[in-house]
């Protein structure tokens, strides 16, 4: 009966209530969290969007807004429901604290108590139905610029101009989504439906989502990928200002309006904007936020959260809005007039449901994002099921002609094309060009040049044929190789090759992991590494991905080795060998997102580790071969990031041949060290070429760079780093290579000091190192021999 009588005193008060918003006078821009009195009800807060209700007896109202006059309104005078209001001059001040207690510290203290509670992904599991739409625009400012301009008849670009973006968006995207959610980490997103204007590729499908961070409860915001430090993180009272401005009591509850930016003096990656606190579990219940410090790119970001409390039980996030303001990305309107593109998008979340029984069956595995196999086809009756709203004619009309035009231009061919590009291939028809085979320097062929080529899926879908050919100036000797690619299962990228090369390869080279197609682990460590042999080697390769966070390759080959600089072991300088091996690697605990045939890993919180197994088999009656040895090599690594203070990077490597074997089966350390040198992170910065091999060792990279310091100086933004490095390894049987070399049997100590960011373009910086070796291996010479002077290159963060 209570059950009943609440229902239809909730249709009642619909039935009778009108629907207001409050909107900004000059750009009828919409007012979220505007705070309403009406005369004879409680005080309430207006959505993200502008909207609230009263009783049809209402009669006028106060309303509040940060940035805007109070105002009293005569709802008898409002038309269509609109309501007006006008903004303040926006004068900056320095917010002075007076002597006591603030008392928005003391709320903010108990949000941060709370903080584990409230998060949505503590305690409880969950299903929910999502739906996003993200559009691109002009901004409100440059749409009024345009609107109030004359339009000289003769000026047809203006002409054109203005009926464009009167009729239709730039760009348009919708997706539809389940997403499920089981503790402590397991989370799983399935995108049912997406619909792009002008393509139909699924890159696009999760892009509303992956501008900022799925709530507001970790210690890190993320925002356009970039992460900035949480408030209401732990520590966050002395890192942040905030000032109590406002104070809205709804029945039982209370909820408090507090700004918040960084104390001055603190130097981090901060936010800066509103929280919305409710008294009930002092949980949020909006937020609005964006970058404290300008984005010197030319891109400006907001966002707003809202939350609810669900089924009485605990606040969760219910609409995620984010504005992109993008200035570099500017129109020429008229004279002296110049227009900006902006994106807007929400995401809703709707049906939520705690710990339903429908989670026992969710498949969870390491895919964080999957989009569904035809999510791309689904009909328009489906899609007016899936939307909280209905279509405008300007969003019905941007489908229409975007569409339009990309079957005219071809425009989902030249998002193949980009795709193809960010593998390392340039498209030419039915060929890709290798551009990772174009150009190379290391420190024995110096500066190396050539040429790769493979056929495009338009030839053979599953074969992928390639083919390469270089040329070293160092060595002065051609190189080439061949390898035909079999795709067996592209959805876990299990491929099957068969190869043949005629290449160099590092002497005693350890496993390297490579972190996408572009970017090994150790960029630039090649330009030091002067020991190589020339192998000509033939094989095949069986490679697939376990839960999308492991990889295993298998391999088979036969080699001939031909060692340079008249290194020989035990009086031979040629050596032949069968060789099988296994590389296990894996990115512990790391989520993956599936995007029709493209995998994108995500950032993970926990180390990379390989492992390699490899055996060479001494079977005569098969093949001539001359060594028989194992070897394993051990390879882990992470970076650590230290809210608002710096990064702390660790790799240890470590590696053992079971029987004395030629140095190209032994270890090599990764050193650094030339004269007038650079800097390379996870190396011995003090060690050169040739210096220490190993039959067995370990290795200990530390360093730690605080953040950037900012100076008035724009191209001036110092960050300081220490480095340490630490190694030991053993050889037997050293007399056998004729080539003399040291052993770190006494255990290496090495340390720095880096002084990044002297001087910075954009995220790009320059600056200095100062490294040392002591312990057993220090120079005996005056203090000067030990002390290895380095430029260092890298990005501010």
């Amino acid at each position: 009966m209570r059950f009943l009588f609440s229902l239809l005193f909730l249709s009642a008060f619909h039935a009778f209530a009108q629907s207001y918003q409050l909107l900004d006078e000059q750009n009828h821009e919409a007012i979220p969290f505007g705070k309403v009195i009406p005369s004879k009800e409680n005080p309430r807060l207006t959505d993200i969007d502008g909207f609230f209700q009263l009783m049809d007896t209402a009669q006028s109202i106060q309303v509040r807004a940060t940035g805007y006059h109070d105002t009293i309104v005569q709802l008898s005078l409002v038309q269509n429901g609109k309501i007006y209001l006008k903004s303040k001059a926006q004068n900056m001040q320095e917010v002075v604290v007076k002597p006591g207690v603030n008392p928005a510290e003391r709320i903010m203290a108990q949000v941060i108590a709370n903080r584990m509670k409230n998060h949505p992904f503590e305690n409880d599991g969950f299903i929910s139905k999502q739906y996003s739409k993200f559009t691109f625009d002009l901004d409100d400012a440059s749409r009024k610029i345009l609107e109030d301009t004359v339009v000289d008849l003769t000026d047809t670009n203006l002409y054109s101009m203005k009926q464009f973006f009167g009729r239709q968006h730039l760009f348009l995207i919708e997706t539809a989504s389940q997403h499920y959610f089981e503790p402590p980490y397991k989370e799983k997103e399935i995108v049912e439906a997406y619909k792009v204007s002008g393509f139909t590729d699924p890159m696009f499908s999760t892009f509303a989502q992956s501008m900022q961070s799925f709530h507001f409860y970790d210690n890190q915001v993320e925002l356009l990928s970039e992460q900035f430090v949480n408030p209401i993180a732990f520590g966050g009272i002395k890192r942040y200002l905030f000032v109590l401005e406002d104070t809205t009591i709804n029945g039982n509850d209370t909820t408090f309006t507090i700004f918040f930016r960084p104390r001055k003096g603190k130097d981090f990656e901060g936010l800066t904007g509103h929280l919305f606190i409710n008294t009930n579990g002092f949980a949020i219940e909006k937020v609005i936020a964006k970058p404290y410090r300008k984005d010197t790119s030319g891109t400006f970001i907001t966002i707003i959260q809202e939350y609810a409390f669900v089924d009485g039980k605990k606040w969760f996030p219910v609409k995620l809005s984010t504005e992109v303001l993008m200035v570099f990305a500017a129109i020429n309107v008229s004279k002296g007039k110049t227009a900006f593109i902006s994106g807007k998008g929400a995401t809703y979340m709707e049906n939520v449901q705690f710990n339903p029984d429908e989670l026992e069956k969710v498949k969870f595995n390491n895919i964080a994002v999957q989009t569904k196999v035809g999510s791309e086809k689904v009909s328009e009756e489906k899609w007016d099921s899936l939307r909280p709203f209905q279509l405008t004619n300007k969003e019905i009309n941007t489908y229409t002609s975007i569409d339009s035009i990309s079957k005219e231009e071809h425009l989902d061919r030249y998002l193949k094309w980009a795709k193809v590009l960010s593998s390392g291939r340039i498209p030419l028809g039915y060929m890709n060009l290798d551009v990772t085979r174009l150009f190379a320097v290391n420190g024995f062929e110096k500066t190396r040049i050539g040429l790769g080529l493979e056929n495009s899926d338009k030839v053979l879908p599953w074969l992928t044929a390639s083919i390469y050919g270089a040329y070293g100036f160092g060595d002065k000797v051609w190189k080439y190789g061949g390898a035909l690619d079999f795709h067996l299962d592209p959805s876990t990228k299990t491929n099957l090759k068969l190869f043949y090369s005629n290449d160099v390869v590092e002497v005693g080279g350890n496993v390297m992991y490579k972190i996408g197609v572009l970017y090994p682990q150790d960029p630039g460590r090649m330009l030091f590494v002067k020991n190589m042999s020339y192998q000509k080697k033939a094989g095949i390769q069986l490679s697939t991905i376990v839960r999308a966070n492991k990889h295993l390759t298998f391999e088979a080959n036969y080699q001939y080795n031909q060692m340079v600089n008249g290194y020989q072991f035990n009086h031979e300088s040629t050596f032949t060998a069968l060789m099988s091996s296994v590389v296990f690697s894996w990115a512990i605990r790391e989520k993956g997102i599936i995007l029709g045939d493209l995998f994108l890993p995500k950032a993970s919180k926990f180390p990379k580790i390989q492992l390699k197994l490899e055996k060479a088999w001494n079977l005569p009656s098969v093949y001539i071969t001359s060594l028989n040895f194992v070897r394993l090599q051990f390879n882990a690594f992470h970076t650590t990031t230290i809210p608002g203070n710096g990064r702390f990077t660790w790799n240890v490597r470590a590696a053992w041949t079971n029987v004395p074997t030629p140095l190209l089966y032994q270890q090599a350390v990764n050193s650094s060290y030339v004269p007038r040198s650079i800097s390379i992170a996870n190396t011995f910065e003090t060690v050169g070429s040739m210096e220490f091999y190993h039959q067995q060792q370990v290795n200990v990279f530390l360093r730690y760079i605080w953040n950037a310091q900012r100076t008035k100086a724009k191209w001036n933004e110092p960050q300081f780093g220490i480095h340490y490095a630490f190694g030991y390894g053993t050889m037997s049987n050293q007399s056998a290579h004729n080539l003399a070399f040291n052993t770190m049997n006494k255990g290496f100590h090495e340390a720095g000091l880096l002084f990044n960011g002297l001087f910075v373009s954009g995220k790009s910086s320059v600056g200095f190192g100062v490294f040392t070796r002591f312990g057993a291996y220090a120079n005996t010479g005056n203090w000067k021999s030990n002390v290895y002077p380095k430029l260092s290159f890298g990005y501010v963060f």
